[in-house]
């Protein structure tokens, strides 16, 4: 129950949050990453055709 050990609870739900943003944090950069390296082959793939 939440009554007898609201630290417990605490602690859960914290972790939960904590490991909530970072696996948001390396999904948005792992997209950001792969966009880039997309454009940077875009790029030198017109650099090599012209």
């Amino acid at each position: 129950m939440p009554q007898m050990a609201p630290m417990w609870w605490c602690t859960l739900e914290i972790s939960f949050i904590v490991s909530l943003i970072i696996m948001m944090t390396n999904i948005f950069f792992n997209l950001n990453i792969k966009i880039k390296s997309n454009q940077k082959i875009k790029k030198k793939e017109i650099k090599w055709m012209w």
